[in-house]
């Protein structure tokens, strides 16, 4: 699909699939991240040190900045133009 990159960019939890997104800053970019089971678990650690789960409505209120590491799970051009 292509290779990982970092971006910067703010973290926040959205209604909807996918439930964790990242807004490229900078842009009108956004990544939806991959869980398998949606849960906060799936997340790293560093993301769980914030997002704890013990308050769900601050959890929801509290975006995270940073440099996340990014990789793409399909190629953009092949799910439009086929191929």
């Amino acid at each position: 699909a292509g290779p990982c990159t970092t971006v910067p960019g703010r973290m926040d939890l959205w209604n909807g699939a996918p439930t964790v997104r990242i807004q490229v800053i900078g842009t009108r970019r956004v990544l939806g991240v991959v869980q398998p089971n949606e849960r906060l678990d799936d997340l790293p650690s560093s993301v769980r040190r914030i997002w704890t789960g013990k308050d769900a409505e601050a959890d929801w209120k509290t975006s995270i900045l940073g440099d996340f590491a990014v990789c793409p799970v399909f190629d953009l051009m092949e799910c439009f133009f086929g191929y």
